[in-house]
């Protein structure tokens, strides 16, 4: 991790830790200019390094179970929730994709 980017991550007050994503993240939208990607890292608390596959799904499966049992707790309108869900589809296909990849190269996928 890089300590001086590790400094500029805002206090979680113990609701949120930080997730760490790929470097080459398409996220934020950078053609609608919603925000600059140091600013989306600050407020998401979003640390960016290159996570293994094995941490990167780990990190995953652990955050879906907290966030599917805090959308029963919310407020939210049913069609926010579906949205959610939806990030989550696009998140384990493409972490999917990159095992069946490996599994391929390795020779375990025939």
């Amino acid at each position: 991790m890089n300590e001086d980017r590790d400094s500029k991550v805002l206090p979680d007050y113990s609701l949120i830790q930080p997730l760490s994503i790929p470097a080459d993240s398409k996220v934020p939208d950078d053609i609608h200019g919603s925000s600059t990607p140091t600013e989306y890292d600050l407020y998401f608390r979003l640390l960016r390094s290159s996570p293994d596959l094995i941490e990167w799904s780990r990190a995953c499966l652990s955050l879906y179970e907290k966030q599917t049992r805090d959308l029963d707790k919310t407020s939210l309108e049913d069609k926010d929730k579906y949205e959610i869900l939806l990030g989550w589809l696009v998140v384990f296909q493409v972490t999917l994709e990159r095992w069946v990849k490996i599994c391929e190269a390795s020779g375990k996928g025939t």
